[in-house]
């Protein structure tokens, strides 16, 4: 089996830092910490601003506190920033039903 270059590209110290912030989201999450795995995930998204997929995890860390909007806006910045993900139905989903909570709501 070949290594693919990208195995061996220098990491850098945003990437190392991302990875931390990622291993401690799973630590919170792991104990059921939701709100902290929420501030970790908002971090990553602060310091990755580009990376869709984080904003992918955030809205679902932000629909489990019932912060519906900020859910919703989540999920539609990963919808805008993916190039054709594999779960953009599947998100797209998710955004239908939280609109329908939200309409519940008012």
């Amino acid at each position: 089996m070949q290594m693919s270059p990208s195995f061996v590209q220098e990491a850098t110290t945003r990437d190392i830092l991302a990875r931390i912030l990622r291993n401690l989201q799973q630590i919170h999450l792991r104990q059921h910490h939701v709100k902290e795995a929420v501030q970790t995930a908002e971090k990553i998204t602060w310091l990755l601003p580009d990376e869709p997929h984080a904003y992918r995890d955030l809205g679902y860390l932000y629909y489990r506190l019932r912060a519906y909007h900020r859910s919703l806006s989540a999920f539609e910045d990963y919808l805008r920033w993916s190039d054709a993900p594999s779960d953009a139905e599947e998100i797209g989903n998710n955004i239908k039903v939280i609109s329908a909570e939200l309409g519940l709501l008012n």
